[in-house]
């Protein structure tokens, strides 16, 4: 189901007000003033969240729903390594840009809230048939895990750094040809691993 577009942004103003508010306040702090930082009415709230875990959980769904949407697309265009690098990189700038909300909320790499799951099996598989692809045309060494490389890109939380240390990332997970592919459509910026 497609929302309105005012609805939509309604939902996403929603969104950033819980996770501004609760990096701020932690978790303790009301609907009521989530609410008032977006904007909206606490009926307007519950229309879209059911509670307040609602809401903390809705934002790691729309990071892992955007993730999936990314995935979908770069698999329908039959990608791979650059594809892989795109999506390491959004992600490592949605949890560096939600590092305050993730560290109020307690989520740690490698647990994956509840609420979540459903989303990230949707997610996990694309990023597997992308890695796969990778690994066939020879630009990823063979033996590694894609979800390794999600948790070590989630890890990356300096805005300062990130694309250094992406790139450091990056670097260990391709073979000689994907660091070739990936300088040539510039997926990256360049790192010196030597």
């Amino acid at each position: 189901m497609r929302l309105r577009s005012d609805a939509a942004e309604n939902r996403r103003k929603l969104l950033i007000a819980t996770r501004d508010a609760v990096a701020a306040e932690g978790t303790g702090v009301s609907v009521r003033d989530i609410a008032d930082r977006a904007g909206v009415s606490l009926s307007t709230l519950y229309r879209h969240f059911p509670d307040k875990q609602g809401l903390i959980d809705g934002l790691s769904v729309y990071r892992w729903a955007t993730l999936h949407h990314l995935a979908t697309r770069h698999a329908a265009a039959n990608g791979s390594l650059p594809a892989i690098a795109h999506l390491l990189g959004t992600f490592t700038r949605m949890v560096t840009a939600d590092d305050a909300f993730i560290r109020a909320v307690g989520i740690t790499v490698g647990r994956t809230p509840y609420g979540i799951l459903p989303v990230r099996a949707r997610f996990d598989p694309l990023l597997a048939a992308l890695w796969a692809v990778a690994v066939q045309r020879g630009e990823i060494r063979k033996g590694l895990d894609p979800r390794d490389a999600l948790e070590l890109a989630a890890m990356i939380r300096d805005p300062m750094r990130f694309d250094a240390q992406l790139g450091v990332v990056m670097c260990g997970i391709a073979t000689e040809r994907g660091e070739e592919v990936l300088r040539a459509r510039r997926a990256f910026p360049p790192v010196s691993v030597a």
